[in-house]
């Protein structure tokens, strides 16, 4: 049994390691693709291309170049994406979705591809390049859980393996960081090569901030830190250029294989690399990257002068999306402590105002004709994988919010200068791009041109009689014009070239845009006539998000308090002449770069990014049937476990959790079907009832499926024999001349079985900044225990008695144990910024019933509401939650159920809850909770093992008011007191945020005495244990 005991520990282990990182190992869906799609398939040497009907054209083109660097993400890992696998690595297309994204998943194993392209920010390369040179590498990484002696636990557990490793070592931001380093080596692109992706380090070292990794890694309550992609590159490529180490990812990969027990092995690699400690070689990669910069910084002086529009506060926050309109400049503002929101800010008086929520998903802003113009992605009601963007409006006179359009994915508007036409570029879902002209009154299309398949459109600025738009193709970014009419051929006026082009802006009579063409995003113009190119800024750190009010030029520039709108003095309104074609070069990056060369030519691997013309071969597109690829089996484990127990980090019945077995999980590939099948081997929860001392152990199956693929969610749960069938029966005794009912229940001899289903639809309204929902839900379970409702006449020995007048035998029906429970649950909340604790705003119901099916004249059926609201706190990151809970129980005397929990907090360890429901049929429970974040640094002393980002502080106080025969206010308990716990952003191997501490309560209230005096378990106070992950 201790073997045992070990083996199921170690399996929980690996299990908890999946569930702890879903971006890489996955038993539920990433989402649902709308039901009425018709999907295909179809092969390439590697892989299985899965697509909506009419995306033939777009599946080829990934699968091309998934194929094409294929061989070449094995050049510095050691690793071919797919070897470890017998069969071909399924791709899935969702082409319906509004957000532009890619994961490899396991398990099952899948790269889930979003093939929306980037509206706002792309990078000078087409998206299919970028996910698959980006993608192909993690797909890369996850084989090395094939290897050595990893290889031979996929036999024993299936996909959730090399998932399970890749949450024990690697972690995202060694992950996440190779794949940039790769695309950045491989390509001559890459976000190595783009200036916005390290300028926060850039800005950072030139003002003395040097922390150590872990707390650039972790984060801070209070300072801004770049994300795992930033720093993981830092790392990664910094070891690779400082120290040399091309292979540092086989390195690395390699010692994994040899010795995985240890801990930290990136790190250590680190340091073989380097000969020093980790801490004084991450010192030295931030020293390295500092002199370049500096080094660089000092070529482009002399440095534009610029005044600080806004002052730096307590908290970090990013200006962006700048227009100007009537000496005003309207911007997004979101940072560390509050969430999007559609700003005004006056330059004379420095007073910014807030005019309306914003969504995350919502970029694009210009002006025209007194209104804001936007594109926001919004999600459909019901299907979480697709979304449409809509073009819309806020008129600064009136404060109203429009909606020009519904359908479609429209993005970056910009209306005419006479107001009578709306631009904006259109991304079809079968791949491609095009620029369409509506009638912004209306949204009727007025005219629609569809641009060439290798070019992306990406902002379209009305200009005189013409429109110019920028667009990415294989050879980079590019301005171009076309007429208004959008007829005739574009005309390519700059590039491509492998630089960044955005922000376009039409004003004093000329084509204004930012590029990162220097190393830093400044300011150019192009005329248009000449075709020559200009540039107006040079800035220590560049500048974005361009705009004018007269002759001024206000824009965004980073500062230690965030991205804050400055304005430029002395500007050169003419500008520098340059040559566009002649662009930065990333020392880091190119070294990269010839360093994968070298390898490839030692490999003997072909140059992937020289063959432009490579070419695959596919198989002939077939249908790709839903119902006969339902099932597929991709894990699983010699014990049983429950997924969704364990992820609940249930406690009820050791059985339900773990035991001996067998366990196999299935997902369809589409990730609309899921669920797991079991077998345990477990002891009988009622062994010791049976005299005899049979029936000890039992031979138990499960099954869970959850199917998302239709408009209502369905999920099923079915157990057999996890015990024997009770046959539950009605008894009077009399005690002292008390008569009480009771019921008791005999085990037959028979096994049991539970099963149950749930419907919902789990509604989506979200928009303009706000999360809203509506759930409809109702569910049923049901076993083969039986209730007698026949209350049998007692003899009157003494033994049993009841009163003459109940002498009589009461018949009734012998009836399964069923419930039957209904809900609706609503909901529309403020998104919680990072360094918040609650919503600003927002508000929650849920009303539900619950009844025993024809048994509700002996167990009580319940009535429920439920309302909660978020309230802003007096600072930005406190805030305060308010609840009420109320329950009403009919009529049943004989049994009362809660649908909800009505004692206050602190009394755990108390009878409240058992006297609350049995003591009174109405119940109203009050609640307050206001979250007090603290800050004492940055507490990094003890990482690995653990990182503490802050404290909290939290305040509650809970009221119970219940009816013992004269109303609400009869009865009465509350519970005051307060929670403190540790924010830790790490802890072990687990990458999610955690909170540890503990909360103390005192309890009382007018029913306090009456209850203990009854003889119950009452206690003043409690004092129990906080361990909460944020999953």
């Amino acid at each position: 049994m201790n073997s045992l005991r070990h083996i199921t520990l170690s399996s929980l282990i690996l299990l908890f390691s999946m569930i702890s990182n879903p971006a890489k190992a996955q038993f539920s869906s990433n989402g649902d693709d709308p039901g009425r799609l018709r999907w295909f398939r179809m092969d390439t040497p590697a892989y299985r291309l899965i697509y909506p009907a009419g995306c033939d054209s777009l599946a080829m083109s990934y699968g091309n170049e998934l194929e094409r660097f294929r061989l070449s993400e094995s050049i510095s890992s050691g690793l071919v994406p797919g070897e470890g696998y017998r069969r071909k690595t399924p791709i899935i297309l969702h082409t319906h979705h509004g957000i532009s994204n890619a994961a490899v998943t396991w398990a099952p194993k899948r790269i889930d591809i979003y093939t929306l392209p980037d509206a706002y920010d792309p990078e000078p390369v087409p998206w299919t390049k970028t996910l698959a040179v980006h993608e192909s590498r993690h797909l890369a990484q996850m084989q090395f859980g094939y290897k050595s002696w990893l290889k031979p636990l996929t036999f024993i557990v299936g996909d959730m393996a090399p998932g399970a490793y890749s949450a024990l070592w690697p972690n995202t931001w060694f992950l996440e960081g190779d794949a940039v380093t790769a695309e950045t080596a491989l390509t001559s692109t890459g976000r190595g090569r783009t200036a916005d992706f390290l300028d926060y380090y850039m800005m950072a070292f030139d003002n003395g901030d040097w922390r150590n990794w872990y707390r650039w890694r972790y984060g801070s309550y209070r300072h801004y830190a770049p994300d795992h992609y930033a720093l993981g590159y830092l790392t990664i490529a910094g070891t690779r250029y400082c120290f040399d180490d091309p292979l540092f990812t086989e390195r690395y990969f390699s010692r994994l294989a040899a010795n995985p027990f240890r801990f930290s092995n990136a790190q250590k690699t680190v340091r073989q690399a380097s000969g020093k400690s980790f801490r004084k070689s991450f010192s030295g990669i931030m020293s390295s990257f500092h002199d370049i910069w500096k080094e660089e910084a000092e070529a482009r002086r002399p440095f534009t002068e610029a005044e600080q529009l806004q002052t730096g506060g307590k908290w970090y926050k990013t200006v962006h999306g700048n227009v100007s309109a009537n000496g005003k400049v309207y911007s997004i503002v979101s940072g560390l402590a509050e969430s999007a929101m559609l700003t005004e800010f006056d330059p004379e008086t420095g007073k910014r105002r807030n005019l309306r929520t914003f969504s995350s998903t919502a970029d694009g802003l210009s002006y025209a004709d007194g209104k804001l113009w936007w594109s926001e992605s919004v999600p459909d009601a019901r299907w979480s994988l697709e979304m449409t963007s809509r073009i819309r409006s806020y008129d600064l006179a009136t404060g109203r919010t429009g909606t020009l359009t519904r359908k479609g994915r429209l993005f970056n508007p910009s209306v005419s200068p006479d107001g009578t036409m709306l631009a904006a570029v259109e991304y079809p879902v079968t791949g491609g791009s095009a620029i369409v002209i509506l009638n912004p009154a209306t949204g009727k299309v007025l005219r629609r041109r569809q641009m060439p398949d290798s070019l992306q459109a990406v902002e379209p600025r009305f200009m005189s009689n013409a429109l110019i738009f920028n667009a990415i193709s294989e050879g980079g970014s590019a301005i171009y014009r076309i007429n208004a009419g959008l007829d005739g051929e574009p005309e390519c006026l700059l590039g491509p070239v492998k630089v960044s082009i955005r922000n376009l802006v039409s004003a004093n009579d000329k084509v204004y845009f930012s590029s990162d063409r220097d190393g830093t995003q400044e300011l150019y113009s192009i005329d248009i006539e000449s075709g020559k190119v200009f540039q107006h800024t040079s800035l220590p750190y560049g500048g974005d998000e361009f705009c004018f009010i007269g002759q001024d030029v206000v824009f965004s520039m980073l500062t230690k308090d965030g991205r804050l709108l400055h304005k430029a003095l002395a500007l050169e309104t003419s500008g520098k002449e340059v040559d566009f074609n002649d662009i930065h070069q990333y020392r880091v990056a190119d070294k990269l770069t010839i360093q994968e060369r070298a390898s490839a030519a030692q490999k003997c691997i072909p140059w992937a990014d020289s063959a432009k013309d490579y070419k695959t071969t596919f198989s002939k597109p077939e249908r790709y049937r839903k119902p006969l690829n339902i099932l597929r089996f991709h894990s699983w484990a010699p014990l049983y476990f429950n997924y969704d127990r364990v992820r609940n980090l249930s406690g009820d019945l050791t059985y339900e959790t773990a035991s001996a077995g067998a366990t196999a999980l299935f997902q369809n590939s589409l990730g609309t079907a899921w669920g797991s099948v079991g077998y345990s081997f477990h002891k009988d929860p009622f062994a010791g009832v049976y005299k005899d001392g049979s029936h000890k152990y039992r031979h138990s199956g499960h099954i869970l499926f959850t199917y998302s693929g239709l408009y209502p969610v369905f999920e099923f749960s079915a157990d057999f024999n996890d015990n024997a069938a009770i046959q539950y029966s009605r008894l009077l005794t009399e005690t002292r001349g008390h008569v009480k009912e009771q019921v008791v229940g005999l085990l037959l001899d028979k096994p049991s079985f539970q099963g149950s289903v749930k419907v919902y639809i789990p509604f989506n309204f979200s928009s303009g900044g706000w999360s809203r929902g509506f759930i409809p839900q109702i569910s049923y379970a049901g076993s083969n225990d039986l209730f007698n409702k026949s209350l049998p006449a007692l003899s009157k020995n003494g033994i049993f008695a009841v009163p003459d007048k109940s002498e009589e035998y009461h018949k009734g029906k012998n009836v399964y144990m069923q419930t039957l429970r209904a809900s609706v649950r609503g909901y529309a909340l403020r998104p919680v910024p990072a360094s918040g604790t609650f919503p600003r705003f927002g508000i929650g119901a849920e009303a539900g019933y619950s009844t025993r099916i024809m048994m509700d004249d002996l167990y009580s059926a319940s009535a429920y509401c439920y309302a909660y609201g978020y309230l802003p706190g007096i600072t930005l990151t406190q805030g305060l939650k308010l609840t009420a809970r109320y329950q009403h129980q009919f009529g049943a005397e004989l049994r009362r159920e809660n649908a909800i929990s009505v004692a206050p907090r602190g009394f755990e360890n108390s009878s409240a809850e058992y006297v609350i429901r049995n003591l009174s049929y109405d119940h109203l429970k009050l609640t307050a909770d206001y979250a007090i974040p603290l800050w004492f640094g940055d507490i990094s002393f003890l990482s690995p093992v653990a990182y503490i980002k802050n404290f909290e502080i939290t305040p509650h106080f809970d009221y119970t008011m219940f009816s013992l025969g004269k109303g609400l206010t009869d009865g009465g308990l509350f519970s005051a007191g307060a929670s403190i716990v540790a924010k830790l952003a790490n802890l072990l191997w687990i990458p999610y945020d955690c909170s540890i501490g503990i909360t103390a309560s005192y309890n009382g209230g007018p029913s306090f005495n009456v209850i203990k005096n009854s003889g119950y378990p009452m206690d003043n106070h409690y004092i129990g244990f906080v361990f909460d992950i944020s999953l």
